[in-house]
């Protein structure tokens, strides 16, 4: 064969050559990139189900229970010489106030859920769940 066959070849086959690794490295590039995207769609998913168990948790403490007249009016004594006062519509409080042991329960409960879905949750809802925590126990 002559050399301008060989050079001819040679210049083919550098060029596909050349080709077929750039085709192999953004074939990497894209798969990594998918596997990235998979993982961060899971932790969404997995992040999306702890705000349901955290919703529904919370949406079971919404009735309220109305205190007895008795009971408003010790309490009306107790709050007169704070700045808190009891409105018109009368004292209503969650059920988880009704005696030291379902506080105790409740807290209980909150801090394994906290702590069971922890890792999923956002800095500001968990600093928000957090405050609020401490504010009830």
């Amino acid at each position: 064969m002559s050399p301008e066959t060989w050079n001819v070849m040679f210049l083919v086959i550098r060029y596909v050559v050349v080709a077929l690794i750039l085709a192999y490295f953004a074939n990497v590039y894209v798969k990594r990139k998918n596997i990235h995207t998979d993982i961060k769609g899971h932790l969404l998913e997995w992040r999306v189900d702890a705000y349901k168990i955290i919703h529904r948790w919370v949406m079971n403490f919404q009735s309220v229970i109305a205190a007895s007249n008795q009971y408003e009016e010790h309490y009306r004594n107790i709050l007169a010489p704070t700045k808190f006062k009891i409105g018109y519509q009368g004292m209503e409080y969650a059920s988880f106030f009704d005696s030291p042991e379902c506080l105790f329960k409740f807290g209980m409960e909150f801090n394994r859920m906290m702590n069971k879905e922890e890792n999923f949750l956002d800095y500001s809802l968990k600093h928000h769940l957090t405050c609020f925590s401490i504010l009830v126990g």
